[in-house]
């Protein structure tokens, strides 16, 4: 499980057990990061939709997985310490364990940056198609009104004027 829990100084763990609790931490730490890269990528549909709702339960989910990601990383500390202080007598096969797991966190971390970057480019963009059109409809409504008059009760009582003259 990806349950944290921290070791005290005074536990002395033997090499083997903190290369597996390392692994183990690791493993859990890339599953957290595939599950920020999946939100964060989810995100995109809801940006290009400008979904709010959408964003806002994708936002919260983010901060929930980043909470996740900041305790881990917090939690892995002092194992990453004493692996490097230790790492002379590692069992091979488990230092490369290590180091594709190390190696597969920084890749995954990279996509959701890249991933991240490109959202924000989208919601730039929107934003300002957005902004386009409702700069076209401000400057619809102004030429309906300069066509129509201000008002419809106004408009009414114009026409009813106008009406009135010629009838009267």
């Amino acid at each position: 499980s990806c349950r944290a829990h921290t070791l005290s100084q005074r536990d002395r763990v033997t090499a083997m057990e903190t290369g597996q609790e390392l692994i183990t931490r690791l493993a859990c730490q890339q599953s957290q990061y595939d599950a920020l890269k999946k939100a964060v990528m989810g995100q995109t549909a809801h940006i290009q939709a400008l979904d709010v709702e959408g964003l806002a339960t994708d936002l919260t989910e983010i901060r929930s997985l980043m909470r996740k990601v900041r305790d881990l990383e917090a939690d892995l500390r002092p194992l990453r310490q004493s692996w490097h202080s230790l790492g002379l007598d590692r069992d091979p096969a488990e230092r490369r364990e290590v180091d594709q797991l190390v190696e597969g966190i920084r890749e995954t971390v990279e996509e959701i940056q890249t991933v991240k970057s490109e959202n924000e480019t989208i919601l730039k963009s929107r934003t300002a198609d957005l902004r386009k059109e409702m700069s076209s409809l401000q400057a619809q409504g102004k030429a309906a009104i300069a066509y129509q008059g201000p008002n419809p009760a106004e408009r009414a009582s114009q026409s009813s004027r106008f009406v009135d003259k010629v009838t009267g």
